[in-house]
């Protein structure tokens, strides 16, 4: 009567047993079904008078800093013009401040582009419009 007991006690464990392993290995394979999308970090220093700015085909990008140094006697500006396809366009103020003659414009900002938006800076003289050449630093994430 006792073994009878035990090997009951026995087989029941070892069902609870093949039954939990069965559940958990299941959930592990629906998980590794998940698709994650990883952010990837991007950094652009470069020496322009304008600058086009596009994500990849089916990808997001996000400007997180935009700083622009322009070393020029005259009165600089710096236009950030973002175009959206859903033609929902506009434009950012950059702040910015002189050291002599040196102007630093932008700083941290948060501007998204989808695929198929774009994002244009210029740097040209407020009073006559001809364009300045500048360093641009751009840094942001990929997705």
């Amino acid at each position: 009567m006792t073994n009878n007991r035990l090997y009951n006690i026995y087989t029941a464990i070892l069902s609870l047993l093949v039954v939990t392993t069965a559940c958990t290995t299941s959930k592990n394979k629906q998980q590794a079904k998940v698709k994650e999308i990883v952010p990837v970090s991007f950094s652009k220093d470069t020496s322009a008078t304008s600058l086009i700015i596009k994500p990849a085909e089916n990808r997001k990008m996000i400007i997180e800093n935009l700083q622009v140094y322009v070393s020029n006697n005259t009165q600089p500006g710096v236009g950030v013009a973002v175009k959206r396809t859903d033609n929902k366009n506009s434009n950012v103020i950059l702040p910015h401040i002189v050291n002599g003659n040196v102007y630093i414009f932008g700083g941290l900002i948060n501007i998204t582009l989808n695929s198929g938006d774009e994002a244009k800076i210029e740097v040209a003289d407020i009073e006559t419009g001809k364009l300045l050449n500048a360093r641009i630093v751009i840094s942001g994430t990929e997705q």
